[in-house]
């Protein structure tokens, strides 16, 4: 197991890219889905949004929701070099807590000018950013991670999670280094729900990242270069959206 020569550094909310006012009202379609008998369930079918005791945004078995994203470069991600990674547990005042690494290429692992051109970072970049050596990163990751969780391991959710779960752990490999995780959700399938709930006006769109956020808080957000850090404050957003439903709906209904 490896160890970290630094202490992990806790940063308080990254404010979410502008976005501008899109007609799409996600609390309608909830209700509409939870009255057809198909239930409530945000992100899985397994997994229902709540709030903590300390207003924190949890599972419905208290495990704390982590929103998650990496950039790495390659398309494989058994052979992908990390380049950063952000990590996000989201409370009710918007007062979330996050951790931002930027990680120095591995060399025995690809860094395509491909992936450069997505995502922006160089080499010489990376280094400006302060970046660390793989193995350090993915340690303080690991020391992270319970902290966002609240003392124990957290649920992370992303968009396409699988390639950020196996770009993770790869990486986390090589350096003899174990993520604690309790448990990695998608919110991919979840896109394509809320699009089939929309109706015929969302059949065209995709499920990317932006359909997701447009159709759970009812705004657009254009993103450019891609970054782990704005793009997990994207995923915040709509996972906080779909919280803050779930708790409307779980209220007693008056008659």
């Amino acid at each position: 197991m490896s160890t970290c020569t630094s202490s992990p550094t806790i940063h308080a909310g990254v404010a979410a890219p502008a976005a501008r006012q899109h007609p799409v009202p996600l609390s309608r379609m909830h209700i509409e889905r939870h009255n057809a008998g198909l239930g409530l369930t945000a992100i899985g079918p397994l997994v229902r949004l709540t709030y903590d005791a300390n207003g924190w945004i949890t599972d419905q078995t208290g495990r704390r929701i982590v929103a998650i994203d990496c950039e790495a470069g390659a398309r494989d991600p058994a052979v992908a070099a990390l380049v950063s990674v952000t990590a996000r547990a989201m409370h009710r005042s918007g007062n979330d807590q996050a951790v931002v690494l930027h990680v120095v290429p591995d060399p025995n692992r690809q860094l395509s000018e491909e992936s450069i051109q997505i995502h922006g970072l160089t080499s010489d970049r990376l280094r400006s950013l302060g970046a660390v050596s793989a193995a350090q990163a993915l340690t303080t990751l690991a020391q992270v991670l319970p902290v966002l969780g609240g003392n124990r391991p957290p649920v992370l959710v992303g968009h396409c999670v699988a390639y950020d779960r196996d770009v993770l752990q790869s990486s986390a490999a090589d350096g003899g280094c174990i993520l604690p995780v309790a448990a990695w959700i998608d919110t991919y399938p979840t896109t394509k729900i809320l699009r089939d709930m929309a109706g015929p006006a969302e059949q065209g769109a995709r499920n990317t990242l932006e359909t997701f956020v447009r159709l759970t808080t009812g705004v657009s957000a254009v993103r450019g270069v891609h970054s782990a850090t704005d793009d997990v404050a994207l995923l915040a957003s709509g996972l906080r959206a779909l919280a803050v439903l779930e708790a409307q709906l779980a209220e007693p209904q008056s008659r």
